[in-house]
């Protein structure tokens, strides 16, 4: 028989056949000769009972780690205990965003843009755009006037659909106008902002709406979209009859057109509006502005022009229905004599001698009035922007 340690021994404790019980979670010792144990990693004996062993897991609320430990709850969260340390479980749809457990799960993760669908996860707005998160994924919805009419949330809401003629109002609604104006399609106001909102806009004959929606009516005239940046609109073009008259007047009458044009544009084109040599452009003078320049008996004005797209001179601009012997640096004479002329000194801007006896001429302004008559292929213009 072999011999033993009954100061060591757990199958012999104390003496040769005193053995100690097995416990709960726990391995039997025995030492100086008393029973005893250990408690298997994880469990305690926190009631002092060894009759129940190692009762205790260290990995619950009520004694994490340590007996009597307990793992107090916090906002929006559960206690909870993992590997011997107090911990929260979130509640569905919060997070502890900031890591700071005394403030529980502050943040909810179903609506925080910062925060959304977990920690970390930001909501970002493209531009014209708002974000939100809702069931903890990002959405966006585009601020009022703009819409996502490609279908990229990378680049927003990209559409402005109060003025983008192919998306005016909504995604696709493309205005035949040309133009769009407070989410509606409406004739544009001048050739100007026609070729301004459609810079591709091809010269020819538009219908155009200076008020808006005021009292003066719509009118079609001819837009030209080429000539010294375009956008022009025709106001005036002589026939080839003589006019022997002094009440001749603008063809387009409408003051708002020429109260919100800046410059004017004078030329000789032909019956198709094609343009010849040699045209002139200047500030529009307040006379200009208030009737057409046939209706003034003689007036001569300093000004600045432009002659075929040159640098800009100083001369005398000179008109009325009055006369002078041939050339445009000649006095003016006579009264009420109706000849009617508009000529520019010391260029060669179109001279127009526009509604004397008999015919229409149209020379430049370094010839004698009579030196190029108006016909069919050569015809005096007046256009403004």
């Amino acid at each position: 028989m072999a011999c033993v340690t009954t100061a060591t021994d757990p199958d012999h404790c104390g003496a040769c056949g005193m053995a100690c019980p097995e416990r709960p979670n726990a391995s039997r010792a025995c030492g100086g000769g008393r029973c005893a144990f250990t408690c298997d990693t994880g469990f305690a004996d926190c009631d002092m009972d060894p009759a129940n062993g190692c009762e205790a897991r260290l990995d619950a609320v009520t004694n994490c780690g340590t007996c009597g430990t307990v793992c107090r709850g916090a906002t929006n969260a559960t206690p909870s205990c993992s590997r011997g340390a107090c911990g929260l479980t979130c509640t569905a749809g919060f997070g502890d965003c900031d890591g700071n457990a005394t403030n529980g799960c502050e943040a909810s993760t179903l609506s925080n843009v910062m925060n959304c669908g977990a920690c970390g996860v930001a909501c970002v707005a493209g531009p014209n755009a708002a974000v939100a998160c809702v069931g903890g994924r990002c959405r966006s919805a585009c601020n009022g006037g703009f819409a996502d009419c490609d279908g990229n949330p990378g680049n927003g809401c990209e559409v402005n659909v109060a003025t983008d003629r192919r998306n005016c109002g909504s995604c696709g609604n493309a205005c035949a106008s040309l133009v769009c104006s407070g989410g509606a399609c409406v004739a544009p106001r001048s050739c100007a902002e026609l070729r301004r909102e459609s810079p591709t806009t091809p010269s020819g004959t538009f219908s155009l709406d200076p008020d808006g929606a005021g009292a003066e009516p719509a009118f079609t005239t001819y837009c030209d979209m080429a000539t010294d940046g375009g956008g022009w609109t025709e106001i005036f073009l002589a026939d080839v009859g003589g006019y022997n008259t002094t009440t001749l007047d603008y063809q387009v009458t409408s003051r708002t057109r020429r109260n919100d044009a800046t410059q004017v544009l004078v030329a000789f084109r032909q019956s198709d509006r094609a343009l010849l040599p040699n045209w002139v452009r200047f500030t529009l003078p307040p006379n200009w502005r208030a009737q057409a320049p046939f209706r003034y008996p003689q007036v001569d004005e300093t000004i600045g022009v432009a002659v075929n797209g040159a640098a800009s001179v100083v001369t005398t601009i000179r008109y009325g229905y009055n006369n002078w012997p041939t050339l445009c640096t000649d006095p003016w004479i006579g009264v009420d004599s109706r000849y009617g002329r508009i000529c520019f000194t010391g260029t060669v801007a179109p001279y127009y001698n526009g509604f004397g006896v008999g015919s229409n001429l149209c020379p430049d302004s370094s010839q004698s009035y009579s030196a190029v008559a108006c016909n069919t292929s050569r015809r005096y213009w007046i256009g403004v922007r």
